[in-house]
C-alpha cells in the first residue's frame, strides 16, 4: 500500500465479520494479551475515562500501547509474566483485581485463547457481560475454507463458527471454552 501512486485504484474486501459491541453510559474494561491489546485501543478511544485498559506481556520489553490507551483517558494497568515491569503475574489477575471492585458493566478480551479462557471464567463469577474477539487463522475471509473455525455452544453439544463472518467478536457465552 505504501508503494501505491496517488489515485490508484485497489480492490477492497471489506468490512468482514463482527466488531464489537457499543454500549453508551457503561463502564468497560479491556483485558488485552500481547497482540491482542491492539483490537481494544479503538474501544478506548470510546469509553474514554469509562474504560481500564487491563494489560498483560511476556517481559517489560514487550509493553506498547499504554500511553496509546491513558490518551484516551483510560486508566491503565500492566503486568508481565517474569515480573519485570514490577509486577509479576497475569491479565486475569488484573481482570479478578478490577471485577472485584465493582464497578465494571461489560468486559471486553481479546488474546491468547487460554488467557481469554481463564479471563471468561473470572468474568462469569461475577457476572458481569462479556465480548472477546477470537484471534485465528483466516484463509478466505468469507467463510468458505472455515479455515478459522471455533468451537462454539449449541443446544446440544457444540458446533462451529466462522471467525470470519460470524465473528471475530462473540458475546463470551457462545464459546466453547475447552
Amino acid at each position: 500500500m505504501s508503494e501505491q501512486k496517488e489515485g490508484t485504484k485497489l480492490s477492497v474486501l471489506g468490512p468482514l465479520g463482527n466488531g464489537y459491541g457499543i454500549y453508551k453510559n457503561k463502564k468497560a474494561l479491556l483485558a488485552g494479551g500481547g497482540t491482542g491489546i491492539y483490537s481494544l485501543l479503538a474501544l478506548a478511544a470510546v469509553y474514554g475515562t469509562g474504560a481500564v485498559a487491563a494489560m498483560g506481556f511476556r517481559s517489560a520489553g514487550l509493553i506498547n500501547t499504554a500511553e496509546d490507551f491513558a490518551g484516551y483517558g483510560a486508566r491503565v494497568s500492566v503486568i508481565t509474566d517474569d515480573g519485570s515491569n514490577g509486577r509479576k503475574g497475569f491479565v486475569t489477575d488484573l481482570v479478578r483485581e478490577e471485577l472485584g471492585k465493582g464497578d465494571t458493566d461489560i468486559v471486553y478480551i481479546c488474546g491468547p485463547f487460554q488467557m481469554m479462557a481463564n479471563a471468561v471464567k473470572i468474568v462469569n463469577e461475577f457476572g458481569v457481560e462479556c465480548e472477546v474477539s477470537m484471534e485465528e487463522r483466516m484463509g478466505c475471509g468469507v467463510g468458505a475454507c472455515q479455515a478459522c473455525v471455533c468451537k462454539a455452544v449449541a443446544s446440544e453439544g457444540e458446533n462451529y463458527k466462522r471467525v470470519c463472518v460470524d465473528g471475530p467478536v462473540f458475546k463470551s457465552e457462545e464459546i466453547l471454552w475447552k
